[in-house]
């Protein structure tokens, strides 16, 4: 009863960087962020199985650039004109 009062209709720009006006986006901010949890988590996992920092941070790299990848097709795939934009567009800020 009560949600029917709360008008929910947040920005979804934070802020914008000046001199490059490139606006930082609520959903680009939490990804970060639970990259870095996760970094963090895994990096007191490694520290009790005995593991190097170097296996930690290639771990880390693999898992951004899988993430970002795999969400990138998945978006063509889904939801994007396949053949108009294509992934080799390489428009990653821009949706499409």
């Amino acid at each position: 009863m009560f949600n029917l009062y709360i008008h929910w209709d947040p920005r979804p720009e934070i802020f914008t960087i000046p001199g490059i006006d490139w606006p930082v986006r609520w959903y680009g901010l939490m990804w970060a962020l639970a990259f870095i949890a996760s970094h963090f988590i895994m990096n007191r996992v490694y520290k009790a199985e005995g593991r190097t920092d170097k296996q930690l941070d290639t771990l880390t790299l693999y898992i951004i650039i899988g993430t970002v990848l795999g969400a990138r097709i998945g978006h063509c795939l889904f939801y994007g004109p396949w053949f108009d934009e294509t992934l080799m567009n390489g428009e990653v800020i821009e949706g499409y």
